[in-house]
């Protein structure tokens, strides 16, 4: 009961602080601080989640959902923008974090999970 409050909590506020991300900067700072941030938030998420997994001792449902919940945080700009309003220029940028961050966080997940225990 404690993991789904706890990652449902977590999915919220990672959410808004993904969108304060992109608005403030992975939209606006130059393409190697994005991708820096983009990696640093991606492994972050895995890196707190699998903790999170270790202390709750969740069964599997749960963590299907928690891996589902931190795999849906980790695009940070998920749901933010109308992929239809982003101008041409921009485009590879909206489409590297979109794509790329959850690709980080489930190859992070998966070597936290054999390299990471109590």
């Amino acid at each position: 009961m404690v993991f789904f409050f706890g990652i449902t909590f977590a999915m919220v506020v990672g959410r808004k602080i993904g969108w304060a991300l992109s608005r403030n900067l992975l939209y606006s700072s130059g393409f190697v601080v994005c991708i820096i941030i983009c990696l640093l938030w991606s492994v972050g998420l895995a890196y707190g989640l699998r903790h999170f997994i270790l202390s709750a001792q969740p069964g599997w449902l749960l963590k299907i959902f928690g891996y589902g919940a931190g795999a849906y945080v980790s695009v940070p700009n998920y749901g933010l923008v109308d992929t239809s309003t982003i101008p041409p220029r921009e485009r590879a940028r909206h489409d590297f974090l979109t794509g790329v961050p959850p690709l980080i966080f489930a190859v992070a997940s998966v070597v936290f999970a054999f390299a990471v225990s109590h």
